[in-house]
Formats: structure tokens, C-alpha cells, sequence
């Protein structure tokens, strides 16, 4: 009896969550306006901000210093970090907690348990293959060739060994779904395991676009994404990196 209650319950679950698609329509018309709050640079922020835009979500991109954080903000969170997203009663931190929350609303999770899981797999590999990179931040007490011979470990290791395991996943999606999922990570639509993938190698894919030659899928991602109206409207008008964006 469980397993048939289940079953139902999925496939009713299944009709009101239709696939992503280039133009999200969210589940629920009636939510609020959400707030976020985060540094006045991009870092952890931005690929919310990213989600909201693609999402077409207006929202207040509430910006704030390090002093009126630790001042005014800090106390008052769960775990004491940025970012923050508030949206009616809804108070919420943890920054893949909240894509995640953003993605169920609009459809950006895929249509099935099964994509679901896999969205959630990019989305915590994204997040470790930036734990690489953040040093490359922060190394700034240390002797340059100490610090260069870090840089050019990610360019010459991590990249290729990260870049190689996206590519190797938008090569089995496209095999499962026999070459009709037009180049996307999960299914035949975006998903935000698409806008997180673009969003970490976007810091660096115009600068560094020949790192990315070995990986041609993942180049074809990378153009697909910035080309979604949405996301090239933000691209555009959003302010320029901090100091210590990377």
C-alpha cells in the first residue's frame, strides 16, 4: 500500500512540477518579493543573484559592508554567514540551501527524483571545486612563488581534472537521452546544475577560454547559458567584481 501511496503522490507531484524550461514559471504567483543580503562583491552571492535573474524574480540586491554585517547582522543568523535570503516569513542562509529553494518554486530541479539527485551531485561538486580555488583568494601573506606555484597548480590540475568531470557528465546526459537534451547537464532542460557550473567557470571562461578547448561540451554549456536572455540582461547590467573577487 506504501509503495502505491508513493507512486501516486509522485505522479501528482510530477503534473504540477513541469520541466525547466528557458522561460521558469514558479509554482506558487503569490510569494513576496525576496531580499538578498550578502557582500558588496560576488563570491557566495552570486549565483543566487544569477538564479533570481533567470528566474525573472525581482528582488532587493541588499548590499552591505563587513563592518555593518559583524555591527548589525551577524548575531541575529543561524550559523553567523552570508548570504541571506528573506522572502515573507521565510528566513534563510546556506547559499545551495537557497538555490535549492529557489529552484523547487521555479522548476529548475528537473522532473524526476532521479534529476533531482543529480542536480543536487553538480551542485555539491561545484561547491568543492571552489574550496580549490578560494586560496588563490586569500594567499596573499605568503612569498609570490609560493603563491604562483599554487595558482598554477589549480590552471594546470584542478582545472583540467574538474573541467574533465563536467565534461564526462554532459557526455552521459546526452547519451541517456539519445542527443536530444541539446547540451544541458540534467535532462532536456536548465536546471540550476547548468547556472552553477556557468557561474564558477564564467569568473575566468573569457580570460582564460583556452583552458577550455579540451572540453568542448562544456564550452558549448558555457555559451548556451550566457546566450539565455535572462542571464545575458544580468550579465550585462550587474556591477563589476570587488577587490577580492577572484
Amino acid at each position: 500500500l506504501s509503495m502505491v501511496v508513493l507512486s501516486l503522490s509522485y505522479a501528482y507531484y510530477a503534473k504540477i512540477r513541469p520541466h525547466a524550461s528557458s522561460s521558469p514559471t514558479p509554482l506558487r504567483s503569490s510569494l513576496p518579493p525576496p531580499t538578498l543580503t550578502y557582500f558588496d562583491g560576488r563570491g557566495l552571492g552570486e549565483f543566487i543573484r544569477l538564479t533570481l535573474s533567470y528566474c525573472n524574480v525581482t528582488f532587493t540586491d541588499n548590499r552591505v559592508n563587513s563592518d555593518h554585517f559583524k555591527a548589525n547582522i551577524k548575531s541575529t543568523l543561524p550559523f553567523g554567514q552570508l548570504p541571506l535570503f528573506e522572502q515573507g516569513d521565510l528566513r534563510l542562509v546556506q547559499s545551495n540551501a537557497i538555490v535549492r529553494h529557489i529552484a523547487r518554486i521555479y522548476n529548475l530541479y528537473g522532473h524526476s527524483l532521479h534529476e533531482h539527485a543529480l542536480v543536487d551531485m553538480i551542485l555539491d561538486a561545484v561547491m568543492d571545486v571552489r574550496k580549490l580555488r578560494d586560496p588563490l583568494r586569500y594567499y596573499t601573506d605568503v612569498s609570490a612563488d609560493i603563491r604562483e606555484q599554487y595558482i598554477q597548480k589549480y590552471w594546470i590540475e584542478e582545472h583540467t581534472k574538474w573541467s574533465g568531470h563536467f565534461e564526462r557528465l554532459l557526455i552521459q546526459n546526452q547519451k541517456a537521452s539519445r542527443g536530444k537534451n541539446s547540451g544541458w547537464l540534467v535532462g532536456d532542460g536548465v536546471t540550476v546544475a547548468d547556472l552553477s557550473v556557468f557561474n564558477y567557470f564564467s569568473t575566468y571562461y573569457d580570460e582564460k577560454k583556452e583552458l577550455f578547448v579540451g572540453t568542448p561540451l562544456l564550452m558549448g554549456l558555457m555559451e548556451r547559458v550566457a546566450a539565455l536572455p535572462l542571464v545575458k540582461e544580468y550579465i550585462v547590467k550587474r556591477p563589476p567584481k570587488a577587490s577580492w573577487d577572484l
